[in-house]
This record gives C-alpha cells, sequence and structure tokens, in this order.
C-alpha cells in the first residue's frame, strides 16, 4: 500500500513539472511575441512620423504657387493624397498625437480649398500656415524626442497618454489651438 502511494505521487510530481515546463514555455513564447508586436508597432509608428516630416519638407508656398500657376495637378494631387493617407496613420496612433493627424487632414482640406476656390486670400493663407507650423513641429518634436530610435519605445511612449511626450504634444495642441480660436 506505502508502495502504491509512493508511486502515484512520483507520477503526479513528474505530471506536474512537465505541466510547469509547458506554462513556463508557453509564456515566454508569449512574451516574445508581444515584444515583436511592439516593435513592429514602434517601427510603424516611426515610418509614419518620419514619412510625414519627409512630405511636409516643401513648404506650403510652393503648393501655394503652383496652384496659382496652374501647372501641372499631378504633383498637387500626389501631395493631397499624401497627406491624407499620413493623416490617417497618424490618427491611428494611440495616445495624445492622434490630434496631429486630425490637423493634418485639416491642412489637406485647406489646399482642396484653395485648389476649388483658385483664389487665395491671406485669412486662409494664415490659418494654413498656422496649420502647418503646429503639425511640423510637432512631429519634429516627437521625431528629436527619439533620437536612440528604439522601436520599443516609439510604441510604449506613442500609445501612452500620460507619456512625457504625449503630454507634451497635448499642451502644444492646447496652446495651438487658443492661438487658431482667436
Amino acid at each position: 500500500m506505502v508502495d502504491l502511494i509512493g508511486r502515484k505521487s512520483t507520477y503526479l510530481l513528474i505530471v506536474l513539472s512537465i505541466v510547469l515546463v509547458i506554462s513556463v514555455s508557453f509564456n515566454i513564447f508569449i512574451y516574445q511575441q508581444n515584444q515583436a508586436f511592439k516593435g513592429q508597432g514602434g517601427a510603424y509608428y516611426a515610418t509614419t512620423i518620419k514619412n510625414a516630416l519627409f512630405e511636409l519638407e516643401t513648404d506650403p508656398e510652393f503648393w501655394i504657387n503652383e496652384l496659382e500657376a496652374q501647372s501641372s495637378d499631378t504633383g498637387f494631387v500626389r501631395h493631397q493624397e499624401q497627406l491624407n493617407s499620413l493623416a490617417g496613420d497618424i490618427q491611428r496612433i494611440n495616445g495624445n498625437v492622434g490630434v496631429i493627424g486630425n490637423e493634418l487632414a485639416l491642412l489637406s482640406n485647406f489646399y482642396s480649398e484653395l485648389d476649388n476656390d483658385g483664389e487665395t486670400s491671406n485669412e486662409n493663407l494664415e490659418r494654413l500656415q498656422m496649420v502647418y507650423e503646429f503639425v511640423y513641429q510637432s512631429l519634429l518634436l516627437i521625431n528629436d524626442h527619439f533620437s536612440n530610435g528604439d522601436h520599443h519605445q516609439w510604441y510604449s511612449e506613442l500609445s501612452d497618454s500620460e507619456s512625457r511626450i504625449s503630454t507634451t504634444v497635448w499642451n502644444e495642441y492646447k496652446k495651438y489651438e487658443e492661438r487658431r480660436n482667436d
């Protein structure tokens, strides 16, 4: 009888050890998958911000002059479509950074209005320039904050609305919003 109880406890110990090893292995696998997901998300965020900066390197006056000169619409249309696409991508970034995407879409709308009107009033130019400056400076702020290029850091800080960079962007947006509404 004692031999049977000893054998059962040995089998139970072996089964529990196997379950423990499987559980730890599964947890390690899930952790690695989570880290890979965050790395990919951070790479997406970094690429989106850098692409938006690249697209905005051309000053709005260039596009206004292109519209006034009534030269080929191809470059302007491509620029406008790229702005709309990037606006959607930035809006999908969590945290407080999505407001930049909203303003980037507004910038694209201003260009569209200028294209439809064929006229550029000083008020429209000032509004367009104000939106452009906010978007461009905010994107530069984000890009400069992540000088080391660690995609996990991009993901964790831009996904968290309480992070330092996210809070800074939000505070800058509030200042910009006050200027815009004056």
